[in-house]
């Protein structure tokens, strides 16, 4: 009888590590050298909203998390986008569509900068969610593989700075959205922010709470 309660655990433990294995997704490593130079990749951003319908890679998926909120520095904890007293307030998600990733399931995922992975959030096809949470219907943002949606919460930052917290936080979610857009670039990638989004409908797709603040959504796809 102990033998089989041994064994009744043992496959339980089992289940649950190869379950909680299916939760998260390890990254390929970024590439931290060549891509295009960085003056050509600003010469040619430019605001895309015309999308092929095709996935982009799971290589790619993960430079774009990278650049935006990706540790440059294993010493310091330092991140690719500065923060106001390297708080670091800013979350990042990934909205996937049904195909957008190769080999990646559609859902919500939620970047993890220390292991470069995907925590899953939501499983599932969102898209038509994403495009209601606009205020204009951007029905174009449909054909793009991958949204990208920032979120932040300033309390650390306010404690310090009441003023301004909140403005520091929004410029830092600026500029982490200007590296995604220019590695975008030089993936051969296009993207597009998009600012005209209803907050409540948008926050309760990825389930923020009231304390954290949904700043910016990026969409990107394989330009036409």
């Amino acid at each position: 009888m102990k033998k089989i309660t041994i064994i009744a655990v043992s496959l339980a433990l089992l289940l649950a590590a190869g379950a909680l294995a299916l939760e998260n997704v390890k990254l390929p490593s970024p590439e931290i050298t060549g891509g295009m130079a960085i003056n050509q990749a600003i010469h040619t951003r430019r605001s895309i909203r015309k999308y092929k319908e095709a996935p982009i890679n799971l290589r790619d998926l993960g430079q774009l998390l990278w650049s935006a909120q990706g540790i440059t520095d294993t010493k310091t904890g330092h991140r690719a986008a500065p923060s106001a007293v390297a708080t670091y307030p800013l979350k990042l998600y990934a909205v996937v569509k049904e195909g957008g990733v190769t080999g990646l399931p559609a859902g919500v995922y939620l970047y993890a900068p220390k292991d470069h992975g995907l925590t899953i959030v939501k499983k599932g096809n969102f898209y038509p969610d994403v495009v209601a949470s606009m205020h204009f219907y951007n029905s174009w943002v449909e054909k793009s593989a991958v949204v990208f949606i920032f979120t932040g919460a300033s309390t650390l930052i306010e404690k310090m700075s009441k003023d301004s917290g909140m403005l520091f936080t929004d410029l830092e979610a600026g500029m982490a959205a200007e590296n995604l857009l220019l590695e975008s670039v030089s993936l051969g990638l296009g993207g597009c922010t998009i600012g005209g989004f209803k907050s409540e409908k948008a926050a309760a797709l990825i389930g923020i709470d009231k304390n954290v603040r949904l700043l910016l959504i990026v969409s990107v796809g394989k330009p036409v």
